[in-house]
């Protein structure tokens, strides 16, 4: 399901994380460039860098086919 960005609270809430340990998160994550924070007034709203997270997703599925073959390789 897409949510778009959304708060940290709205976040909190529909986590089972507290909402101390999901703005911890928020932070490394926002510290590692993997979302981005705006200001609304009091709101801090979250919204995901896709930019940063498909290229590790396409090293990491990469990764995971090498390994199957060298798995595959191994059983022969």
């Amino acid at each position: 399901m897409c949510h778009g960005p959304q708060t940290v609270g709205e976040l909190a809430e529909s986590s089972a994380l507290s909402r101390t340990a999901v703005s911890h998160h928020i932070k490394l994550l926002e510290q590692a460039g993997f979302i981005e924070i705006s200001k609304d007034a009091t709101r801090r709203i979250c919204s995901v860098r896709a930019d940063r997270w498909l290229p590790l997703l396409d090293e990491l599925s990469s990764a995971l086919k090498a390994d199957l073959a060298a798995a595959e390789q191994c059983r022969a």
